[in-house]
C-alpha cells in the first residue's frame, strides 16, 4: 500500500520506459526544464516511478552531474514552508539560522535558500521531490499562504541562474487546481509528464521478477490472470501490491497458488475483505473506536474523491472513546500495513494514516459511515480548525464561535455520535459559557433599561401633573402675549408704512428741487449766451462777448448746443487778437491772475504758455505721460 521508495529500486519493475521518458525530459533545452509534474490517477505508481525509478537513475548518473545532486522529498501538508525547510535543512552544508524567515521572505526565499545549504562550488544541485503535491489544494487551508509557496517554487524554477531542480507528483482528479494560478498553470502546461498504466507485459514483469528475486515462482498463468485484472486500471497497482502482499503470505513453500489467490478474492476483494475480517473480529469498543478513527482519517472532496488525512496521534488519542481501544484498533490495521505512521516534519510528533486511497475507495463499510456522516465531518472539520486557531491565540474571548456559527455546532454536537477531542470540547464549552456570559449581560442590561424605563414613567406622570397646571396658566399667558403682540406688530407695521411714505415724498421733493435747479443753470446759461450775442452784434465788444460765452459755458453741464454754437461763433469773429492752436486737442485754457500768461492743456500730455499781449509762445512743458487737464497753474 505505501510506495516503493529509493531503496526498494532493486524490486521495482515494469517502468523502465516511462524512467527513460523521464530523465530525457530532466535534460530537454527549454527554458521550464528544471521544472517537471507527474501526473497520474490515484494507485497509478507516480510516486513509485519518481522515488523507485527516476531518483536511482540520476543517482548513477543519468544525466550529466547527476550523481552529485542533493536530493530531499517532502509533502506539502497544512504548512508547505515548514515542510520546505525540514527537507532543505536534511541536506543543508551549513544550515542557517532562520531559513524558514528566509523561505518566506519573498517570491525568491527558495532561491536563495537552495543557494545557501549547497556548496559553495556552483555545479552541486538539489533536486527536490513533491510528493502528493495535490495536498497544497486539499490540505495547506490559508489561501494567501498557497499562493506564496506556489510563487515560490515557480520563481526558483525560472530564474537562469537557478540550482533547483523540481519534481511533483499530482494526482489527475486535481490537475485544474494549479492550473488556476498562472504561473505554475504555464509550467503544468509545457511540463508534464502523464504516468499511463502499465501494458499486460509490464505488469506480468512488474508481478514475477520481484518474486524471482527471492526464489518464489506464481503457477503457470497466474501472473497473466492477476495481469489481466488490472490491465487498464490506472488507480489499480495498490490493490495489486496489497494482493500481492497477501498472495506472498499464503503461499505453499515457495509457490503462490491459484487457491490463495481465490480465497483472498481476487485484487479488487483482497484490500477490502482484509479490512473487513479486522472489524469483525473486533470488540464493540473496538468497533465505535474503528469508525471514529477512520472518519478522522479522510479529507472530503469538493467535486473530487475523497482523500486520506494525516493526523497527529495526540489528536486521535484525545477522541472521547475508549483509549485502550483506540490504541489496540491502530496498532491491529498498522499491522496489516492498512495505516501508516510517521512524524510531523515540523514537531517531530507521531503522525497515523490510511496507507492509500484505495481503502477508500475499496472498504464499503468505510464509504457508507463517510457518505452517513459527510455533512457532519465538514462541521467537525471546521470546529477542529476553529478549536486549533483559540488555542493558537491564546484562548482569545473573540475566536470563540458564536451566533449562527454557535447554533450550528450545538444542533450538530446534540445529534451526532462523532466523537471530539479535548480541544474540541473545550472549544465548545467555552463558547458556550462565553455566549451565557453574554446572554446574562444582555438580560442584565434589558433589566435595567426596563427599570429606568418604569422609573421615567413615573416621574413623566407627576411631571405631566405639574406640566398640566402649567399649561393652562401658560395658555393664558399666551393669549394675553398673543394679543399684545399682535397690536404690536400692528403698530409696527403702520409705522413702517408710514416711514416709507415721507421716505418717498423726501425723494420726489429732492429730485424735483434738482430738476429746478437744473432749470435755472439752463435759463442762466442760455441768458448769458444771449447776451454774448447782443455784445458780439451792437457793441462790437468782441471780448466781453467771448467772456460772456465762456461763462455760459461753465454755469450749466453738459454745455447745450446753442451754448457750444454762440462760443464758437464768438472765438472766430473778428476782433479776436489772438488765437492759439496745437497738432493736439486742447483739453483746458487758463490765465494766470495777472492776465499776463495763458496756459493750454493739449491731449498729448503738453502744457503751452502763451504771453497774452503778443500771442507768442513762451514755454512748452512736455514728458507727461498722459493727458493734462484742467487745475490752474
Amino acid at each position: 500500500m505505501r510506495p516503493f521508495q529509493e531503496a526498494d529500486a532493486l524490486d521495482f519493475f515494469g517502468r523502465g520506459t516511462l524512467i527513460e521518458r523521464l530523465a530525457k525530459r530532466m535534460h530537454e533545452d527549454h527554458p521550464l526544464a528544471r521544472g517537471l509534474a507527474v501526473v497520474g490517477p490515484s494507485g497509478s505508481g507516480k510516486s513509485s516511478v519518481v522515488k523507485a525509478g527516476l531518483i536511482p537513475a540520476l543517482r548513477q548518473g543519468a544525466l550529466p552531474e547527476s550523481k552529485h545532486w542533493y536530493i530531499v522529498e517532502m509533502v506539502p501538508g497544512h504548512r508547505p514552508f515548514e515542510e520546505l525547510e525540514a527537507a532543505l535543512l536534511r541536506v543543508a552544508v551549513n544550515p542557517p539560522a532562520s531559513l524558514l524567515g528566509q523561505l518566506m521572505e519573498d517570491e525568491l526565499g527558495l532561491y536563495r535558500a537552495v543557494k545557501r545549504v549547497l556548496p559553495d562550488d556552483n555545479r552541486t544541485e538539489l533536486l527536490l521531490l513533491i510528493d502528493q503535491f495535490e495536498e497544497v489544494f486539499t490540505v495547506t487551508e490559508d489561501e494567501d499562504l498557497r499562493r506564496r509557496f506556489l510563487l515560490s517554487l515557480i520563481r526558483a524554477v525560472e530564474e537562469p541562474r537557478s540550482r533547483l531542480r523540481l519534481i511533483i507528483t499530482l494526482r489527475a482528479d486535481f490537475y485544474d487546481r494549479p492550473l488556476m494560478y498562472p504561473n505554475i498553470g504555464e509550467v503544468l502546461r509545457q511540463r508534464t509528464e502523464v504516468v499511463l498504466p502499465l501494458n499486460p507485459r509490464e505488469l506480468e514483469e512488474a508481478i514475477s521478477a520481484p518474486a524471482i528475486r527471492v526464489g518464489v515462482v506464481l503457477e503457470e498463468g497466474l501472473s497473466r490472470e492477476i495481469a489481466n485484472a488490472v490491465v487498464q486500471q490506472p488507480g489499480a497497482l495498490p490493490l495489486l501490491q496489497y494482493a500481492l502482499t497477501e498472495l506472498f503470505a499464503r503461499r505453499r513453500e515457495r509457490t503462490m497458488t491459484f487457491e490463495a489467490y481465490r480465497e483472498l478474492g481476487g485484487v479488487t476483494g483482497a484490500l477490502a475483505r482484509r479490512a473487513e475480517e479486522l472489524y469483525d473480529g473486533m470488540s464493540s469498543e473496538e468497533k465505535t473506536a474503528t469508525r471514529q478513527l477512520f472518519l478522522r482519517l479522510v479529507t472530503l472532496g469538493e467535486g473530487t474523491e475523497d482523500t486520506r488525512r494525516r493526523a497527529l496521534q495526540r489528536e486521535l488519542m484525545a477522541l472521547k472513546v475508549n483509549e485502550e481501544a483506540l490504541g489496540r484498533v491502530i496498532e491491529r490495521f498498522g499491522k496489516f500495513r492498512l495505516l501508516t505512521f510517521d512524524h510531523d516534519p515540523t514537531n517531530r510528533e507521531p503522525t497515523v494514516e490510511v496507507a492509500h486511497e484505495a481503502l477508500i475507495r475499496q472498504w464499503e463499510r468505510l464509504r457508507d459511515w463517510i457518505n452517513e456522516e459527510r455533512e457532519g465531518l465538514r462541521l467537525q472539520r471546521r470546529l477542529t480548525f476553529a478549536a486549533k486557531e483559540w488555542i493558537a491565540a491564546g484562548h482569545d474571548p473573540s475566536f470563540l464561535a458564536t451566533g449562527t456559527r454557535l447554533v450550528q455546532f450545538e444542533e450538530w454536537q446534540a445529534r451526532t455520535d462523532l466523537a471530539l477531542t479535548d480541544e474540541e470540547s473545550w472549544y465548545m464549552n467555552a463558547s458556550i459559557a462565553e455566549h451565557q456570559i453574554q446572554a446574562a449581560r444582555e438580560a442584565e442590561r434589558e433589566q435595567r433599561e426596563r427599570e429606568l424605563e418604569a422609573r421615567s414613567r413615573r416621574f413623566l406622570r407627576a411631571l405631566a401633573g405639574v406640566a398640566l397646571i402649567g399649561a393652562v396658566v401658560g395658555i393664558g399667558l399666551a393669549i394675553f402675549a398673543f394679543l399684545q403682540r399682535s397690536e404690536a406688530q400692528d403698530n409696527a407695521e403702520r409705522a413702517e408704512r408710514q416711514q416709507a411714505i415721507a421716505e418717498a415724498n423726501a425723494e420726489e421733493a429732492l429730485r424735483q428741487q434738482e430738476i429746478a435747479q437744473r432749470a435755472a443753470s439752463e435759463a442762466q446759461s442760455l441768458a448769458l449766451v444771449a447776451n454774448a450775442r447782443n455784445v458780439l452784434l451792437n457793441e462790437d465788444n468782441p471780448n466781453l462777448a467771448l467772456a460772456l460765452s465762456i461763462e455760459g459755458s461753465q454755469v450749466f453741464q453738459p454745455p447745450l448746443i446753442e451754448v457750444e454754437r454762440t462760443l464758437a461763433t464768438t472765438v472766430y469773429s473778428p476782433g479776436v487778437r489772438y488765437r492759439w492752436s496745437t497738432e493736439a486737442s486742447i483739453n483746458a485754457v487758463d490765465l494766470s491772475p495777472n492776465g499776463a500768461l495763458a496756459a493750454l492743456a493739449a491731449s498729448d500730455g503738453a502744457v503751452i504758455l502763451y504771453a497774452t499781449a503778443t500771442g507768442e509762445e513762451v514755454m512748452r512743458l512736455e514728458g507727461h505721460a498722459e493727458s493734462v487737464k484742467r487745475g490752474g497753474l
